[in-house]
């Protein structure tokens, strides 16, 4: 009688028993969607692989998968089943390899940089990589605002456009109408760099007017502002 009654109870606890999902399945669901769907397919991806045992009870049904959520660095992909009825989410981070700009020497804050105290060199980049730069053509021309050591990455939020006006320079200001010109001369109040906002002081009329610093040295005048 005891050895029925054991076996019984094995019987019982084992007609309980729950299957759940595995958590490699829901990955590789979620991964079909990234493949099909992801728009850097050299990205490695790493996936953070849920927990599913205890909660997530065994799919009787193909899991399905779309993504929900998409940034240069992430993603998000929702696993879903529908007998039983779940859904998980699997979020995922990409790193990428990307030619980076970086000092070939120690460059001082001021410097205008030149080509030749420039190097590139492929490296793999992240969501917590910062702020980089990626071709020469962004860099080359601009003035530093912090010192950079030898090998460091160039950071595009420490590069300013080169003054190319100084307080007291004579300026050539311009106003655009549909296609006409008109030009006067001035004289600049403060420094300008390209694309800032600079006070000229008219020459002929005495007044102060607002423009903004084109490539070519000349001030294009601010319309309603003077």
């Amino acid at each position: 009688m005891l050895v029925m009654f054991n076996m019984y109870i094995i019987q019982a606890h084992a007609g309980n028993l729950t299957e759940w999902e595995r958590a490699t399945s829901v990955v590789q669901a979620a991964r079909l969607v990234l493949v099909r769907e992801n728009p850097t397919p050299d990205a490695q991806v790493t996936a953070l692989a849920p927990t599913t045992h205890g909660w997530l009870t065994a799919c009787q049904s193909p899991l399905q998968a779309r993504m929900t959520d998409r940034s240069a660095w992430a993603a998000t992909v929702a696993v879903s089943c529908a007998t039983p009825r779940w859904t998980i989410y699997v979020p995922f981070t990409f790193t990428l390899w990307r030619p980076v700009v970086l000092a070939a020497d120690f460059l001082r804050a001021g410097a205008v940089i030149k080509h030749q105290d420039l190097t590139v060199r492929r490296e793999l980049i992240s969501a917590e990589t910062g702020p980089v730069c990626f071709s020469e053509g962004s860099v080359v021309g601009k003035v530093l605002n912090a010192n950079v050591n030898t090998g460091a990455k160039i950071d595009p939020q420490n590069l300013v456009a080169p003054e190319i006006i100084h307080q007291g320079q004579q300026v050539t200001l311009e106003a655009r109408f549909g296609n006409v010109r008109i030009r006067a001369e001035g004289i600049a109040l403060n420094d300008g760099r390209l694309g800032s906002t600079l006070l000229v002081r008219n020459t002929e009329s005495g007044k102060v007017v607002t423009g903004i610093v084109q490539l070519d040295g000349k001030v294009l005048l601010t319309p309603g502002k003077s």
